[in-house]
């Protein structure tokens, strides 16, 4: 009984670990998921920011009208806090860091080395501003910072995508240690019910027919003692008792035999002449 109730144990908390564990990690891969969000729209942004800053000078180069730079400008200011915040954001993954860091860089080169200079050159009226040269030098800087952006969010979809497969095997595992430990919980909680019928209901139900032919005057009855514990202490029990009171029977018996010897001893006696 206390091996079936340990196994029993055993199985049900094996298959609780597991659901617990299953539970950690779906809980991770739900942060996991929530931070490539942030990830990636933290990275969109950055791009779109880029996207300003390259429109707005195409426009202001094209036209010399000052309003085309105010996109730019709100771009210009807002380009470092948002790199430092993607590069923090993927701080503990070295690749990612590293590519962001690269972004960040290549955005602010193309404002400081590029597109300011570009800027002042058209306020100065430099005619080499609006040369085919320094409108193709602008595209190839965009072009390879998109190429960086496109390379960035594969790796970090990617990333969620080996995040979202672990969170599936972890929900299989889940399932299949709920299953699991059900179907096993059922089988020995049937297996555990059978003992306690062979063991304890059976013996006991055989005591009670004991006890009643032993009340009918059947004092010869015995009980098998196959139990061990308490129910084998309880049959022997019964039939020590049972042998006792068939012991005390014969000697009452023996007793009420001797008794109606000596009366009819006496009744002869009574009845023979005096001497």
């Amino acid at each position: 009984m206390v091996l079936a109730s340990g196994l029993l144990t055993l199985v049900v908390g094996a298959a609780f670990t597991v659901l617990l564990l299953a539970v950690a990690d779906l809980r991770d891969a739900s942060r996991a998921a929530r931070h490539s969000e942030e990830v990636l729209a933290a990275v969109n942004e950055l791009e779109r920011l880029v996207v300003d800053l390259e429109t707005g000078v195409r426009g202001f180069v094209i036209t010399d009208e000052e309003r085309f730079l105010e996109p730019w400008e709100a771009a210009r200011a807002a380009v470092p806090a948002r790199a430092a915040a993607l590069e923090e954001l993927v701080a503990d993954n070295g690749q990612q860091a590293s590519r962001a860091r690269r972004l960040g860089e290549e955005a602010n080169s193309y404002v400081e080395q590029y597109a300011g200079p570009l800027v002042d050159a058209v306020r100065r009226g430099d005619p080499s501003a609006h040369s085919v040269r320094a409108t193709a030098e602008g595209k190839r800087r965009v072009d390879a910072m998109r190429l960086q952006f496109d390379r960035f969010v594969g790796a970090e979809r990617a990333l969620a995508g080996a995040r979202e497969e672990r969170a599936d095997a972890a929900a299989r595992r889940a399932i299949i240690a709920a299953v699991g430990g059900l179907g096993g919980s059922i089988l020995l909680v049937l297996l555990f019910a059978g003992y306690l019928t062979q063991a304890i209901v059976r013996p006991v139900r055989r005591a009670a027919e004991m006890a009643g032919k032993l009340a009918g005057g059947a004092l010869g009855t015995r009980m098998p003692e196959s139990g061990v514990g308490e129910i084998g202490a309880l049959e022997r029990s019964f039939n020590v008792m049972a042998g006792s009171l068939e012991q005390h029977r014969d000697q009452l018996a023996e007793l009420a035999a001797e008794q109606a010897a000596l009366r009819r001893v006496a009744t002869l006696v009574a009845r023979a002449p005096s001497p």
